[in-house]
C-alpha cells in the first residue's frame, strides 16, 4: 500500500494505491506522467508493507477521501 502526496501545486492532493510489486509500480507512475497519460505530479511517497497489512484494512484506506497529516489536509486526487 502507498499514498503518493503531492503539494507544489497548491491543491495538496494525494492518490492511495496498492501493488505486489510497488517499485514496479511506482516506476510505471513515473513513466506515465512522463509520457503525458498520466497527469498527478508527486513529489512524496509513504508506503506500507508487513504481514498486518491485511486486504480489508487496505480496501478501508483506499477508500478514504481526506488524508490528514499534522499541519495539512491532502484531498484524494482520482475523486473517487
Amino acid at each position: 500500500m502507498y499514498f503518493l502526496f503531492c503539494n507544489d501545486d497548491g491543491s495538496n492532493s494525494v492518490y492511495i494505491g496498492e501493488s505486489e510489486d510497488m517499485l514496479e509500480r511506482l516506476r510505471q507512475h513515473l513513466k506515465e506522467y512522463q509520457i503525458g497519460s498520466e497527469n498527478f505530479c508527486w513529489n512524496t511517497v509513504v508506503a506500507f508493507t508487513g504481514q498486518y497489512l491485511s486486504k480489508a484494512l487496505i480496501r478501508y484506506l483506499e477508500g478514504m477521501r481526506k488524508v490528514q497529516s499534522p499541519h495539512e489536509e491532502y484531498i484524494r486526487q482520482d475523486g473517487l
